[in-house]
């Protein structure tokens, strides 16, 4: 499957890496897809793990049975079983085939999370619950901006104060002060212009929205 100029699998892959996707707000089927990923790369996570002990194992089982091999010669006894050393390679064989299966599960998991964000009709149920919470945040943050007034307005008069008056008859009036502009930052995010339908040929408008 491809999707405009990137395939659909890689664009997912891109998505799941992004920080703070608010997958709380995707419509069920993917909340779930997303839920079975999660649950399958974990499990993935967890055989590259015992992949990794079974690996260690093996050369610390030869050098055991090496040991007690070398004893049993010196002691004129027959040699050891090697069972230990056995049994840890086909723990190696199996945590490798038990690796390979989880990790195929966690392809196809991304695969079926691909599949849904393909449909139109998916993406378009997530961007708009995406836009009501936007319309939340906007006016959250137009009431911080102007809860902050107030207090930005007396920092900035207050600090500059007390040059005028730490430094008399240096000013001719209140200097200026330089200042972050929290207030324009709040106001500029919670205009931030989103994403819209192309307007058919000929019509006005773009594809992005105040």
């Amino acid at each position: 499957m491809a999707n405009g100029t990137f395939n659909v699998v890689h664009v997912t892959e891109q998505l799941l890496k992004a920080y703070g996707v608010p997958w709380n707000l995707a419509p069920a089927e993917i909340a779930t897809a997303y839920a079975a990923l999660d649950t399958a790369q974990r499990a993935h996570v967890d055989t590259v793990d015992a992949v990794s002990d079974a690996e260690v194992a093996i050369p610390s089982a030869q050098a055991a049975w090496d040991a007690d091999a070398k004893a049993a010669v010196k002691a004129g006894k027959p040699l050891p079983s090697r069972d230990p050393v056995d049994r840890a390679r086909f723990i190696l064989e199996l945590a490798q085939e038990d690796e390979r299966k989880a990790r195929t599960k966690a392809q196809n998991a991304v695969g079926t999370l691909a599949y849904l964000l393909h449909k139109p009709d998916v993406r378009t149920a997530w961007r708009e619950a995406i836009g009501t919470r936007l319309d939340e945040i906007d006016a959250n943050l137009e009431a911080h901006a102007a809860t902050v007034s107030p207090l930005v307005t007396e920092a900035v008069v207050g600090t500059s104060l007390t040059f005028y008056l730490g430094e008399w008859l240096s000013h001719p009036g209140l200097p200026g002060i330089q200042s972050a502009d929290p207030i324009g930052a709040l106001r500029t995010v919670a205009g931030l212009r989103r994403w819209t339908a192309p307007k058919p040929a000929g019509e006005p408008g773009g594809n992005i929205t105040a």
